[in-house]
Order: C-alpha cells, then structure tokens, then sequence
C-alpha cells in the first residue's frame, strides 16, 4: 500500500500538469482557429534527440495570458529541472522538465519538456508560444533551439 502511495505521488503532479496544458493544446482555452498548431514524430525529430513535438502559438489577452500561465507553472515543483523569467511579474519564459511516466514503462530514460515564451507585441496583445517535447534531449539542447528571450 505504502508503494502504491509513493507511485501516486511521483505520477500525479504529471498527469495533471499534463492535463491542464492539454487544455491549452486542445483549442479549449484559446479557439484552435486562432492557434498555429505544430506536431511532429518520428524520424525528423531523431537529430535533436526527441520522440515526440507539440507547439502551439497564439495571441493571447490578458486573462488568457494569467490562465495559461498558471496552467505551466502550477506543477513546476515537479520539474527535476527548470528556468524561469519574470518581467513585471508576469512568467514570460520558462523551460520545466519532467520525468516521462511512459518512458519509466518502457524502460526508456526519457524526459517530458514544458517551454513556454510569451512576446510583446507592439500594439496588440503578446504572442505565446507553448511546447512539449518528449525524448532524451537535454535542456542545453533545448535552449539552444527554443532559446531564452529576456527581452521581451
């Protein structure tokens, strides 16, 4: 029972970060028709040692911006690693890495990856760029590819 317990909670603060950014991903939060939506698996993602791509990017008011936000942030203790960047208080950047749940079953050594990237945008609202990533990337090759920008 105790076991049962310690897998409960190693697993659940991953399905349910997973589940509040599937809200996102799935057009529930933000009408997929105004999302630009990337997925991608397979062998073209083999160079950057990942198995799995999910992007989205879309405009974003300022209460979206607080939900999804928060959506990234409300399991980022979970992370074995993580980067943040806070401008007027708001999360603008953030990489957070997980263990994957489905890596430990297949006894894979594989990691989930949360990027999220707000942008200013002059006259209209910021643009949000969310991500996940499944492989065995690690998190200096995914900043060289998503890349910090603590400007914006």
């Amino acid at each position: 029972m105790k076991r049962i317990l310690i897998i409960l909670a190693i697993l659940l603060p991953a399905a349910a970060s997973a589940q509040n950014l599937s809200d996102v991903f799935s057009g529930d939060l933000v009408p997929r028709a105004k999302m630009v939506e990337t997925y991608l698996q397979g062998s073209r993602l083999e160079p950057y040692h990942l198995t799995e791509f999910h992007s989205v990017k879309f405009s974003a008011s300022e209460s979206i911006q607080g939900k999804v936000a928060a959506a990234v942030m409300e399991n980022a203790d979970a992370a074995f690693e993580k980067e943040t960047v806070y401008a007027a208080g708001k999360l603008v950047y953030a990489i957070l890495v997980f263990h994957d749940s489905d890596s430990q079953e297949k006894k894979i050594p594989s990691s989930r990856f949360v990027c999220f990237q707000m942008v200013a945008s002059e006259g209209s609202d910021p643009m949000i760029t969310l991500v996940e990533m499944k492989g065995t990337a690690r998190l200096e090759d995914l900043k060289s590819i998503f890349g910090s920008n603590e400007n914006n």
